[in-house]
């Protein structure tokens, strides 16, 4: 026990002066040595190029299996105090690079959404610097990491860095926060010195025709919640310079009924919400909680949380195959729906926690269908446990909690997805992402961790110096319009690079005597298999023209690009001259007569070049004298 105080004391002193380390850069760097990754890198270990400035966390699997191991790659948003650039960054499921990118303002939100049949990466850019939410833009990358869209809030108003869903009829669901004038009466009173009292950040949310830009619907919190609903202490907050961010939504999605769910940080609320009128439909969790909860309390306990989303039963089909067996594979029966909640329970804000863990939580809700006309309850401001419930239609149990070993507390942020199993027979996976702590891992459907990657220490948890909003996996696939990078290094080794490509399987090294020179004048020197980001191509053995290029190739061979040129300059093509001279049957008495041509010429140069630096050196020296040279007269 000492022995452990002793070395968290003792890391906290390294890292309070050491924030991030380049590991690529030690020689005896073990990954596999998990003490040194916790104590001697700091907060982050990570790796430089030589073929870039980009830079990529390195990662430290403490669980690992097969089943994670398959075409889907992570995507995130790594940031925070340890992080000089952050930017958007796709990895593979190794934690190898595959893509990234710096960008001016932080980046959040990276994901693969389809649109108009084509997929594309999305993520925002802006400002964060109000704290909790920000104001900027979402960005749509084709394949070829070109920008194609910059989806942009209307009215006025900015995108907030939280959400943008693109829906299959081609529009755009995204998060907005709006300072507003609301009466808060309930909650404070004014001193007469403070200017401008009774303002909020409102939440709003807007759907909006990507191809038109044409506002379809948007929806505001304080039309339908009640102020009071707030978990949130409005401390000295509430002027129009220091608003008060009360509700804070965080997910919005649109399901097959056109009805909104949404996510409410500061209220502890999933609310499904009506997508004509805008009414609300029920609440769920909070001190508005309209559901029976089953699991006495646990069901509806979570808070802070992130992410919510409605999934089908028939996602997991070993999970409820009896279910599926008995009522089919509809989610609606009789007027009755059941559907599958999940989220990411943060269960702390702040130094504030009800649990003393982060979970993902997979629910069951039950309640009327909503097509069939239903009273709204009433606002009952006490949050209700499983006695209390208004209405026994609407019900709610816990399906399956996923709790990380280490316990991991993320008082912010936080994602979980479920990954659709590739066999219509299995269940889908779930992966987690921590949000403020840097990790994210894969469950199987029962709860089972599968994989944990961390990319940061344990000791980074917390405190910010490294975090990603969200983490998750999809198959992807980058063809890059930028060529692959090649350098040449001192050390004798060609380095070579494709940021963003995912077929790439081995390289080709390439030279040639001239250039330009016809693509048939290119001959393959050697061949190498793709390692990681950045694969290292020794020459030092090679004789070589004085033009050398790579070529990236497919499984099967073929070329998916090629580098620009590099020119090894004059001395590389002599000496391949040479060689080729002596390796091509060449009489040894020719070669001895072509080497002393050479040398004569040489010596001839070095001659004619000395007479004329003397000769204009003596020049100089008789003009200072004032002595006439022949040629002056």
């Amino acid at each position: 026990m000492m022995k452990g105080l002793t070395a968290l004391a003792l890391a906290g002193l390294f890292h309070g002066s050491t924030i991030a380390h380049d590991v690529g850069a030690e020689a005896y760097f073990d990954p596999g040595d998990g003490e040194a990754w916790e104590l001697n890198y700091g907060y982050y270990p990570y790796r430089s190029y030589q073929t870039t400035d980009l830079i990529s966390p390195q990662f430290r699997t403490l669980v690992d299996s097969p089943e994670c191991h398959d075409d889907r790659h992570v995507f995130f948003t790594p940031r925070g105090f340890s992080i000089e650039a952050p930017g958007p960054m796709i990895v593979d499921s190794h934690g190898d690079l595959i893509w990234a990118k710096s960008t001016e303002g932080q980046a959040y939100d990276l994901t693969v959404q389809e649109y108009k049949g084509e997929q594309y990466l999305t993520y925002w850019v802006g400002d964060d610097r109000v704290r909790g939410h920000g104001a900027g833009d979402y960005y749509m990358l084709n394949t070829g990491y070109q920008e194609v869209h910059k989806i942009s809030a209307l009215n006025g108003m900015a995108a907030d860095l939280h959400e943008l869903v693109i829906t299959p009829q081609g529009t755009a669901l995204l998060t907005v926060y709006e300072v507003y004038q609301h009466d808060l009466s309930e909650l404070r009173n004014f001193e007469d010195w403070e200017e401008d009292p009774h303002y909020i950040w409102d939440s709003l949310f807007q759907e909006i025709d990507i191809e038109t830009n044409e506002l379809l619907f948007q929806w505001r919190a304080s039309d339908h919640h009640s102020i009071n609903e707030t978990f949130k202490s409005i401390g000295g907050t509430g002027t129009k310079n220091d608003p008060f961010d009360w509700y804070h939504i965080n997910s919005v999605e649109k399901d097959e009924f056109d009805n909104y769910l949404i996510s409410a940080r500061y209220t502890h609320t999933v609310t499904y919400i009506n997508g004509t009128s805008g009414d609300i439909i029920w609440v769920l969790g909070g001190k508005r909680n309209m559901f029976k909860d089953l699991d006495g309390g646990f069901a509806t306990n979570f808070a802070w949380q992130h992410d919510a989303r409605l999934h089908s039963k028939t996602e997991f089909p070993e999970l409820f195959g009896d279910d599926i067996a008995l009522f089919g594979a509809d989610k609606e029966k009789n007027g009755v729906t059941k559907q599958l909640v999940t989220l990411f329970d943060n269960s702390a804000e702040d130094i504030e926690h009800t649990l003393d863990s982060s979970r993902g939580l997979m629910l069951e809700v039950t309640y009327p269908s909503a097509h069939l006309p239903r009273p709204q309850p009433a606002v009952d401001l006490v949050r209700r446990n499983a006695a209390d419930a208004q209405d026994d239609q609407y019900s709610v149990k816990i399906i399956r909690s996923y709790n990380h070993p280490q316990g991991p507390l993320s008082s912010s942020q936080g994602s979980l997805q479920v990954l659709p199993s590739k066999d219509d027979r299995k269940d889908s996976k779930v992966f987690v992402g921590y949000g403020y702590n840097a990790l994210f891992s894969e469950y199987s459907a029962d709860g089972t961790l599968l994989c944990d990657n961390h990319f940061a220490t344990n000791y980074s948890w917390g405190r910010g110096e490294v975090q990603s909003y969200r983490a998750f996996k999809f198959a992807w696939t980058g063809r890059p319009v930028d060529p692959p990078s090649a350098l040449l290094s001192s050390d004798g080794q060609i380095y070579v690079s494709w940021n963003g490509a995912t077929e790439v399987k081995g390289w080709t090294l390439q030279h040639t005597r001239t250039f330009p020179a016809a693509e048939n004048a290119w001959e393959n020197v050697l061949q190498i298999d793709k390692t990681g980001f950045e694969t290292a191509i020794n020459i030092e053995d090679e004789e070589l023209l004085r033009y050398i290029r790579v070529k990236a190739v497919d499984q099967n061979g073929v070329m998916l690009g090629v580098s620009r040129e590099i020119d090894m300059g004059w001395s590389a093509g002599l000496a391949s001259s040479m060689t080729q001279l002596n390796t091509v049957d060449v009489a040894p008495i020719k070669l001895i007569m072509l080497i002393c041509v050479n040398v004569i010429i040489l010596f001839v140069l070095y001659e004619l070049c000395r007479r004329l630096f003397t000769w204009r050196q003596t020049r100089k020296w008789r003009q200072r004298r004032g002595i006439r040279l022949p040629s002056d007269a």
